[in-house]
Parts: C-alpha cells; sequence; structure tokens
C-alpha cells in the first residue's frame, strides 16, 4: 500500500512540474511575460538560453553548409558562444551553487 501510495505521489509531483514548464513557455511565447515570471521567476532565463541555442544551430548550420571549409573554427566560435550565454543566462543558479560550497 506504502508503495502505491508514494508511486501515485511522484506521478502527480512529475505530471504537475513537467505542465508547469510549458505553462511558463506558452506564457512567454503568447507574450505574458508577467505571468510567466508568476509561475517561474528564472524561467525567462531558461528560455532566452534554448531559444538562443536554437538560433544559434541554424545560424551555424548554414553557415557550414556555405563555408565547409572552416568546420574547425566554428566549432571553437560554437563552443565560446554557447559556454558564455550558458554562464549569462544561469548566473544566479551558478552564484548560488558556489555560495553553498563556500559556507560548506
Amino acid at each position: 500500500m506504502t508503495i502505491l501510495l508514494y508511486v501515485s505521489i511522484r506521478k502527480l509531483l512529475v505530471s504537475r512540474v513537467f505542465h508547469a514548464g510549458y505553462l511558463i513557455v506558452f506564457q512567454i511565447v503568447r507574450g505574458r511575460i508577467d505571468e510567466a515570471y508568476l509561475w517561474n521567476i528564472y524561467g525567462m532565463r531558461v528560455f532566452i538560453f534554448f531559444f538562443s541555442q536554437l538560433i544559434l544551430r541554424i545560424v551555424f548550420s548554414l553557415y557550414y553548409l556555405r563555408y565547409t571549409g572552416m568546420g574547425k573554427q566554428l566549432i571553437v566560435v560554437d563552443s565560446i558562444g554557447s559556454g558564455m550565454i550558458f554562464l549569462i543566462a544561469f548566473r544566479p543558479f551558478l552564484e548560488n551553487i558556489v555560495k553553498g560550497f563556500l559556507n560548506l
């Protein structure tokens, strides 16, 4: 009985979190930024990170198709750009992790 209750609660929590993530994305796409912030204050940062990654993939793919000899340089530029976008988008999370380790 306990296992069944645990599984039911886990399914409920996972489905609610998954559903809330989609709600945040749809609110952002529809232009309801304030409503998205009510759901999750960091949701916009995550959305911007993944959206910018999508744009980078499209741009770099088109660039690679046009200039096939620039593959190695493109990988370096892509890595640096993705790293910078990651650091900017997830800065609050990274700061909290570092503060947590320093307080140990």
